[in-house]
């Protein structure tokens, strides 16, 4: 497309007597989603549940629901979620009626900066979970190069921000986790394949 552009532009100037790049075939627009890389809203319900049933005051089981949350209501990548830091968070003014909105910048594919918005169920999470971390529970009162994801601190662990490998991994954990609880855990299972094959891109 780029050089075709390129053609047209220097048969305008003379330059060419044609453009070669006018008898290759366009490419086919891919016009279906795949919807065979998702979960059904029963099987999201046994992911939910499971979400439900950690620990409350456990800071993993903090980190972890926050996680699911934050994939599923924004649609961040793992890499954005991964190197996301609390100095990406901004407000955004929705006028006198409406609460300060709650934004986070992202560096998608292609470089391209975009801005996410973060509803009040996520906040909600975000702030229980920086909870469980001890710094402020707004991420606008925290460091600005604190990473939004972890680790866990512990003794032979600090705060540093988790690699994209490990967040697959947690993903893909939890969702075999949540096969293994199945009503009907059965490796010919439909639910139980389905949530096997899951991975944090889902």
């Amino acid at each position: 497309t780029v050089l075709s552009r390129m053609c047209n532009w220097l048969m305008q100037q003379k330059y060419l007597e044609y453009n070669p790049f006018h008898g290759q075939p366009k490419s086919a627009a891919r016009t279906k989603i795949n919807v065979g890389r998702s979960l059904t809203r029963k099987q999201w319900e046994y992911v939910m549940d499971a979400l439900d049933a950690l620990p409350p005051d456990d800071p993993k089981s903090a980190r972890l629901r926050f996680l699911f949350y934050l994939a599923y209501l924004t649609g961040m990548r793992p890499h954005e979620i991964a190197n996301a830091t609390m100095g990406d968070f901004h407000t955004q003014d929705l006028g006198e009626s409406s609460p300060e909105g709650l934004e986070i910048k992202v560096m998608g594919k292609g470089e391209v900066l975009r801005s996410v918005p973060i509803p009040e169920p996520l906040q909600v999470e975000l702030a229980r979970y920086l909870r469980s971390r001890r710094p402020p529970e707004h991420p606008l009162l925290s460091p600005a190069d604190a990473p939004l994801i972890a680790r866990v601190v512990s003794r032979k662990s600090n705060s540093a921000q988790v690699s994209v490998s490990s967040l697959h991994k947690t993903f893909t954990s939890f969702f075999a986790l949540v096969a293994s609880r199945l009503p009907d855990p059965s490796p010919t299972s439909q639910d139980y394949q389905r949530l096997m094959q899951a991975s944090a891109h889902w």
